[in-house]
């Protein structure tokens, strides 16, 4: 198995994310900025990609510039150094890192707006995917702090043309790495305040801190905001926590941060391992009957039945047999001490006068269920090795009936709560 591991020991945001990423999947910087251009959003920014220094460490800096900020501090400070830079016009600038830039950006786009062009671009579809994914975790995280509706957050610093670079050039270099799974360890969100496009707040801010409930965190020595919304976004997306990794190590990037610090190294190292492990796998048995002459009352008592009996799946598919006999194949996936009374079952049920079955492996993500309460309502859900969380449909659907309102609004409601609790 193949894992990228993040540590975020000083912190991490969207261009050191970035950074890191270039280095060590090795990709080269025009390949990046061709994949990056299918955005569809190139006449808006530039990217430049640096080597730096960090108290000894070598690391990529990677910068957006946006073009309807030219006289900007950052785009002036970048150009002093423009002979060290390797330049890519259809491409992206970075993030300060002491602050998602707020101010001089004349897009602040809606959550709704950002999902568009993703999905209106010609990316492809894991990188979609992707990048929508971790947009997802932001926006929901933003709609609790202001207690808005997700369709009605405008995005401020994760809405300007930097950080939608970043996450979906994030998305793109993740899928060229295809890990097979992505980690991270202890996370430094830095001390002190930040200044946001609403005002002076304290360090985690409010979004970056419902991003990280959970997590393992820590405070630094260091006054300034080292962990950003979209740093904690991409984080929460695409990994899983962990308080030590194993393998082989493969590989090491570093991406760099804006900031120096006298005391650490203002860098997101990333490492690629090699480990015997794997996914779950394990072996299942696949049982099928073809049914032309039963009704559809006891076909669907018979799924019933099978499912409680303890068959992993158990689907109809329409299907004609001889002499163009419409019918029905029953196919039931059980694990093998099973099998034998859900044959039984079918047989016994059904008019089935036979059965084939016949041994198919599996691989799955290990996953855990768990629930907590929304207004006094029990929400049940699971949790894959992933990161990912899948709300069960049936506890949306008890919401929805209890408060009166949509499926949709009950939804966004349960996982706009859910992230202050889990």
């Amino acid at each position: 198995m193949k894992i990228l591991h993040f540590d975020p020991y000083s912190g991490i945001s969207g261009d050191m994310t970035i950074g890191a990423l270039l280095d060590i999947s090795k990709m080269s910087f025009p390949e990046f900025s061709k994949k990056l251009s299918k955005l569809g959003l190139h006449d808006e920014y530039e990217i430049l990609l640096k080597k730096t220094m960090k108290n000894g460490i070598s690391a990529k800096k990677f910068e957006v510039i946006d073009k309807n900020n030219l006289q900007s501090e950052n785009h002036e400070e970048t150009h002093q150094h423009e002979h060290t830079h390797e330049h890519a016009h259809h491409h992206h600038d970075e993030h300060n890192h002491d602050k998602e830039k707020e101010e001089g950006h004349s897009h602040g786009r809606t959550y709704n707006d950002i999902l568009k062009i993703i999905n209106d671009s010609s990316l492809s579809d894991s990188v979609k995917i992707i990048s929508s994914n971790i947009f997802d975790e932001i926006a929901i995280c933003e709609s609790v702090v202001h207690d808005k509706d997700i369709a009605e957050i405008g995005f401020h610093e994760v809405g300007a043309i930097d950080s939608i670079v970043d996450v979906v050039g994030t998305a793109i270099l993740i899928d060229y790495i295809g890990a097979d799974k992505v980690t991270f360890s202890k996370i430094s969100v830095g001390s002190g305040t930040v200044k946001c496009a609403h005002g002076i707040v304290p360090v985690p801010a409010p979004a970056t801190e419902i991003l990280l409930y959970g997590m393992d965190v820590c405070s630094t020595e260091i006054k300034s905001e080292l962990t950003t919304p979209t740093g904690a976004g991409i984080l929460v997306a695409l990994g899983k926590q962990v308080k030590e990794t194993s393998g082989k190590i493969m590989a090491t990037g570093y991406g760099a941060g804006t900031k120096n610090f006298s005391t650490r190294a203002n860098v997101l190292k990333v490492t690629l391992l090699e480990t015997e492990e794997t996914e779950n796998k394990d072996k299942i048995f696949q049982i099928e009957t073809n049914i032309d002459d039963e009704r559809g009352e006891v076909l669907g008592y018979c799924v019933n039945n099978l499912m409680k009996m303890g068959a992993l799946d158990a689907f109809f598919v329409p299907i004609y047999m001889k002499k163009n006999r419409p019918a029905y194949m029953l196919t039931v996936l059980s694990k093998e001490e099973n099998k034998e009374k859900i044959i039984d079952e079918i047989m016994s049920t059904t008019s089935s006068i036979g059965v084939r079955y016949f041994e198919v492996q599996r691989k799955i993500l290990s996953r855990e269920s768990f629930s907590f309460e929304v207004e006094d309502v029990e929400i049940f859900a699971k949790k894959s090795q992933n990161g990912r969380i899948k709300i069960e449909f049936e506890s949306i659907m008890k919401y929805s009936e209890i408060k009166n309102i949509s499926i949709p609004q009950a939804e966004e409601k349960i996982k706009g709560i859910m992230k202050g609790k889990i």
